[in-house]
């Protein structure tokens, strides 16, 4: 809404400074090293160290409790890669459908305190969409994605101001459905609120329309 998104020198001296900011914070994180099982602050340090890491590591010593926890959003992605790339190439397109299931190969406490083994729902959503349809879901869910962040300028004051929380949304998904479950949260109202912007924003175009 502030107009950062566009091509500028101040847009590009305040993007590079929270950059900036936000390497040498994280640094600063990183060599502080916070203990795993710190109390507070300290404990939540340790998250952010980690965080980075978890979701992009390709080797995890399941046997390990410290490697398995640290990395566990990296071991779902890992098993639904596995899991569904061997059953064959109409799997890898439409998925194994809504019931799917992936098997973690050992109980583990939910945040309910439930123990589980078979896991419907990953930390991942393009994972979870790649499980349950495929590569067809997951390149439908970058389509939908494209098309949020695809929003035309508007000489309309309000319309312009929504087309900007659209586009903010669109980058915010990219990365929330990466690490959290994007629009398929259910604790969240992502999806209501997108749906209630993009309707507003048609009944103030059809209103326009009725007025020239």
């Amino acid at each position: 809404m502030k107009g950062y998104f566009e091509l500028n020198i101040k847009s590009i001296k305040v993007i590079s400074f929270f950059l900036v900011l936000g390497l040498l914070g994280y640094a600063a994180i990183y060599h502080s090293n916070p203990v795993r099982q710190g109390k507070g602050i300290e404990g939540f340090l340790y998250k952010i160290k980690m965080a980075p890491i978890e979701a992009f590591k390709t080797k995890i010593n399941k046997d390990d409790w410290k490697d398995f926890n640290d990395n566990y959003r990296s071991f779902e992605n890992i098993l639904t890669v596995r899991q569904v790339t061997s059953k064959g190439y109409l799997t890898i397109l439409f998925g194994e459908g809504i019931g799917s299931t992936i098997d973690i190969g050992r109980e583990v406490w939910t945040n309910d305190g439930s123990l589980v083994r078979y896991a419907p729902i990953l930390h991942n959503s393009y994972m979870t969409i790649f499980l349950k349809s495929g590569l067809i879901g997951v390149f439908l869910t970058f389509a939908f994605i494209y098309l949020l962040f695809r929003q035309k300028k508007s000489e309309h004051l309000v319309i312009n101001s929504i087309n900007y929380l659209l586009i903010g949304s669109a980058v915010f998904l990219i990365l929330s459905n990466w690490v959290f479950m994007g629009l398929y949260l259910k604790l969240d109202n992502k999806s209501i609120f997108l749906g209630f912007l993009l309707c507003y924003k048609e009944l103030i175009i059809k209103e326009k329309l009725k007025l020239s």
